[in-house]
């Protein structure tokens, strides 16, 4: 029998050869493979190019610092690799290409013969079709009690202490906002730097949101008054209502969202006056979409790791991104993407009585290989009160979906940051998960992920974690030995080995080994083995490595696990092992006999003083024997 590879093979040889004007590469994706054998119309297409480990670079250093680094290196990389391609584009009738700098790709629509001949170009690492994202909607609510879900949540309790977000920048990425609502006006940043609309041309100056005629109506507007909507109605309507923000547009008044331009979005986010000098950009990034077409499936090849560049690169400038979970429920496995992928902390739905929504998306996640709870938590998101559009008789409505359970958890971290700007995002993360209710089966479930946010138990859990002292100068960056980078045939057990100078403020330093298959370690298998009092050995997990919750809870293993050494060094106890990191030997060594034959590793050091300061050596590899 003939299998599917061969006909495609067979089809593509047997296509004249006018057709193409380059051979099919390994850059075009299955999908557009697909696509092009058909198309006469022009074709919507990514094109990504090469990146560098622009993340590397910038671990260790503060926010604010990582951030324009971050930024700036990503729009360099981009203007020195895509000005050639954008100029050939242009002479081939591409009238308007489009950076998406954030992920180094460009978008566009082209022929298939022209498509086809890019997949040779020099620096071309993929290409996929632009795929669409369908429009959020408003699930229809009944008439329930007035700001029920604030109360909730605990979002009072840091109000009386006076932390209601303030400082704190948000965004969201919808369908726009109405700015003519009195909750929305007031805190909305205003100027070019506080609204992206890509669709329109010239774009809008301002903010706002179409009355569509359908269930997305008002879906933005809603988003938003949950998250940050004040108190013009009597009282607030939002979680963090000092925070200020801004809003990209990714839908379109009519019709479904470009993934290239949530891309483009996500890039604007981080950098909304394009000047990589200054950080006016986001610190929480609310998206309450999702492929509700892609119902217990994932995101796959091109589309995924698009997006995963994408969301690596926000979370190394510190930005946290919310996902709603999607009202794909009750069934089990009903999750969608983005929120089903790995890593995202995606928000599920309860109403007033705690008890999980019956459209609210359900676990496990097929698309997550590292074992996480999904939905991440849940928050309120039946019959909730938020914003509409002031063309409406009334300038309030209860609205429905983990469209407004999302922003809950955003607004929340809003708080959080408020409250502790020296925290680390994966801390406050690691806080919202800790510090939630537990509803349904005990511990982690499929319906309720690690319970319902609780932002005021979060807050104090923040208040017990090491504190970082601001005055603190962070240990040296350690500099990795062995194995070398790019190492093959490496024997097993492997040593490995670091070098680190004295910390200058004479602190103790513990020194963290991570090791995984993944160079961002998001490596599925953690090694387990025993190990010296101040070497602590994470493998996989993303930076941060915790199994606590499901894994969802990324560095609260790491914090307890910190915090226990730092006690056990300050009280003298924890047995004879020396730490890898005193003063009079910051050269650290340790043996791994657990690691697999003919695997590709990534590794690296985290070195963190007893008062709070972390430093990253660079990422390595190398491959076992």
């Amino acid at each position: 029998m003939i299998g599917p590879l061969c006909w495609l093979t067979l089809l593509l040889i047997l296509i004249p050869a006018p057709m193409w004007s380059a051979p099919l590469s390994v850059a075009l994706s299955a999908r557009l493979q697909a696509v092009l054998t058909t198309a006469i119309e022009p074709v919507p297409v990514i094109v990504r190019l090469r990146t560098s480990d622009v993340v590397a670079r910038v671990q260790g250093m503060s926010r604010g610092i990582a951030r324009r680094t971050l930024v700036a290196d990503l729009k360099q990389q981009a203007r020195q690799s895509q000005g050639d391609l954008i100029d050939f584009l242009r002479g081939q009738g591409v009238a308007d290409p489009r950076s998406l700098w954030l992920i180094n790709g460009l978008a566009f629509s082209a022929t298939p013969q022209l498509i086809a001949q890019l997949a040779s170009w020099p620096g071309v690492e993929l290409i996929s079709i632009d795929r669409t994202v369908p429009r959020p909607v408003v699930v229809p609510a009944a008439v329930a009690g007035v700001e029920w879900n604030i109360d909730l949540i605990g979002a009072p309790q840091l109000w009386n202490l006076g932390i209601d977000g303030f400082g704190v920048v948000v965004a969201s990425l919808d369908t726009g906002v109405d700015l003519n609502h009195p909750d929305l006006s007031a805190n909305w940043r205003g100027g070019a730097n506080g609204w992206f609309d890509p669709y329109n041309v010239p774009p809008s100056p301002q903010p706002y949101d179409p009355a569509s005629g359908d269930l997305s109506q008002g879906h933005g507007t809603a988003v938003m008054g949950v998250m940050v909507g004040g108190n013009s109605g009597g009282s607030a309507i939002g979680v963090a209502p000092g925070a200020e923000w801004i809003s990209a547009k990714v839908f379109p008044d009519i019709g479904e969202a470009s993934n290239a331009k949530i891309l483009e979005a996500l890039g604007w986010v981080l950098d909304p006056d394009n000047d990589p000098a200054t950080d006016d950009g986001a610190d929480i990034v609310n998206n309450s979409w999702g492929f509700d077409n892609l119902l217990g499936q994932c995101l796959s090849g091109f589309d995924l790791t698009n997006m995963q560049l994408a969301l690596s690169h926000l979370r190394a400038a510190g930005a946290a991104v919310v996902f709603s979970a999607g009202n794909s429920g009750p069934l089990s496995g009903s999750s969608i993407p983005p929120g089903n992928m790995s890593s995202v902390l995606a928000v599920g739905a309860v109403d007033s009585r705690s008890e999980v929504a019956l459209f609210s998306a359900r676990g496990p996640s097929l698309c997550d290989a590292q074992g996480e709870i999904f939905p991440s938590l849940v928050a309120p998101g039946v019959a909730v009160r938020s914003a509409t559009l002031t063309s409406s008789p009334l300038l309030y409505e209860n609205v429905s979906g983990t469209s407004f359970s999302a922003p809950q958890v955003a607004g929340a971290l809003a708080l959080l940051r408020q409250a502790f700007p020296a925290k680390t995002l994966t801390e406050l993360e690691a806080a919202l998960q800790q510090g939630s209710i537990d509803l349904g089966l005990p511990g982690d479930d499929d319906d309720y992920g690690s319970g319902l946010l609780n932002v005021s138990a979060a807050y104090h859990l923040l208040q017990n974690f090491p504190p970082v002292d601001l005055g603190n100068t962070p240990p040296p960056r350690p500099t990795l030995q062995f194995p070398a980078n790019g190492a093959v045939d490496v024997a097993r057990p492997v040593t490995f080995s670091w070098q680190r100078d004295v910390d200058l403020d004479g602190d103790t330093v513990t020194d963290f080994l991570l090791i995984s298959t993944h160079a961002d370690f998001s490596d599925s298998t953690p090694i387990t083995t025993a190990l010296p009092q101040a070497v602590m050995l994470l493998a996989g997990g993303g930076l941060l490595f915790g199994g606590w919750r499901g894994g969802r809870a990324r560095g609260w293993l790491l914090m307890l696990i910190l915090s226990l050494s730092l006690l056990l060094t300050s009280c003298g106890g924890g047995g004879s092992a020396s730490p890898a990191s005193v003063p009079v030997a910051p050269t650290g060594e340790y043996q791994s006999t657990s690691l697999l034959p003919n695997t590709s590793y990534s590794w690296k050091i985290r070195a963190v003083d007893s008062r709070g300061g972390v430093s990253e050596s660079a990422v390595r590899s190398f491959t076992t024997l």
